[in-house]
């Protein structure tokens, strides 16, 4: 799960924001190391290439720089599905409309992210289905294809919210659980994502991809979870960006 690129590291005020050539470093590891890249249809599918570990790479927050990174795969012949939060469309540092139909034209796949990113738990019933089925309608205008893949903002979702989301017309459904995906999660269409951050170095990245010591990462994310709702979410990332160490960009 990307949100983004940007020219430098380590002084960007969004930490899920990575610098471009650790995104390119990223991208080569995965071509010369030979892992599976998933084509971005075949995500929620379950279609695997090969045995073991195969990736898929999502997008969300419609940045601009999801032009940039759609060239940088299309250089390798990889795919992804970007999420656009539809309200944003057109905002400065943000994806046009004309952008999001080009990286559709492109091959790239265009999911929701609801319309006005927010917190999906919180909205009534009836603000909930505006949320979703706005964007979907405005996406579906833009790239007149039908947009079935949601992610959910800040990974905020429950069974309500899946269930307005299935109502909708969604069939699949991104979270921000970490961890990897198996026939469960397939058949149920609700995907766990793994985020890459600024200051990750290469040796970080192969760890998520391969997935050493998954138990324990699995446990560490929940007690993160816990953390976040007993500091609250914005305690809590004040104090992660305190404690994670953000080292500048290598050299291109």
């Amino acid at each position: 799960m990307y949100h983004g690129v940007i020219a430098t590291g380590g002084a960007a005020a969004n930490m899920h924001c990575v610098p471009e050539s650790c995104f390119i470093e990223q991208m080569n590891y995965l071509k010369v190391s030979g892992h599976p890249v998933l084509p971005w249809g075949d995500l929620s599918a379950g279609r695997l290439a090969g045995n073991g570990t195969a990736v898929g790479l999502t997008f969300d927050d419609a940045n601009l720089s999801d032009v940039t990174c759609a060239s940088i795969l299309q250089s390798r012949g990889y795919s992804a599905l970007f999420f656009v939060p539809t309200d944003y469309l057109g905002r400065s540092g943000r994806l046009a409309r004309t952008d999001v139909a080009e990286l559709s034209r492109q091959g790239m796949g265009i999911g929701s992210h609801s319309h006005h990113h927010v917190q999906l738990v919180r909205l009534d019933d009836s603000q909930l289905d505006e949320e979703l089925r706005r964007s979907k309608g405005i996406l579906e205008d833009i790239i007149k294809l039908p947009v079935e893949h949601v992610s959910f903002p800040g990974g905020s979702y429950n069974g309500r919210v899946l269930a307005a989301a299935r109502k909708a017309g969604y069939r699949y459904f991104y979270t921000s659980e970490w961890g990897s995906n198996g026939a469960r999660e397939t058949a149920a269409g609700v995907l766990r994502r793994i985020p890459v951050v600024d200051g990750l170095n290469i040796e970080g990245f192969r760890n998520i991809v391969e997935m050493p010591n998954y138990r324990t990462k699995r446990a560490q994310f929940h007690l993160k979870e816990l953390a976040k709702r007993a500091l609250g979410e914005q305690s809590y990332l004040r104090l992660r960006r305190a404690l994670v160490k953000r080292p500048s960009a290598p050299d291109k």
